[in-house]
């Protein structure tokens, strides 16, 4: 797995119902774990929390902030058989619940930076299309 190459570059971290800009700055994936550190971007400083719940007419976000949700620097540390990675879409699922998600498309973060959060829908809908 070769996740040098997203070293330093512009992703969208989301946790608990919490998304925020933020750049990849060191990760590593091992036989045994994945772990990373992560920075908040500054330009654009940008985050926003999800709605819980809504009705099929409500936004998905309840607030946007320049905040760093999740301070100016964090780390996740997770084991390998809890980490899934694909191209553009990394999460990480924990038996007991939670986790979190890393979305690395630059069309995506593109959108986010817009403010736009439908693409969220449109990314996990693509599973439900693909079963019928």
């Amino acid at each position: 797995m070769n996740i040098s190459k997203y070293i330093g570059k512009q992703l969208i971290f989301v946790e608990a119902g919490k998304m925020c800009l933020a750049t990849l700055i060191q990760a590593e994936y091992g036989t045994d774990s994945f772990s990373a550190v992560f920075s908040a971007s500054k330009s654009p400083s940008l985050s926003c929390n999800l709605q819980r719940i809504r009705y099929a007419d409500e936004d998905a976000v309840s607030s946007w902030s320049e905040s760093a949700i999740f301070g100016e620097h964090w780390e996740v540390l997770v084991k390998t058989s809890e980490f899934d990675y694909e191209q553009d879409y990394w999460q990480a699922s924990f038996l007991w619940g939670g986790g979190f998600r890393i979305f690395l498309a630059q069309k995506f973060v593109e959108r986010f930076i817009s403010h736009d959060v439908s693409w969220l829908e449109e990314f996990f809908n693509q599973d439900d299309e693909s079963e019928e």
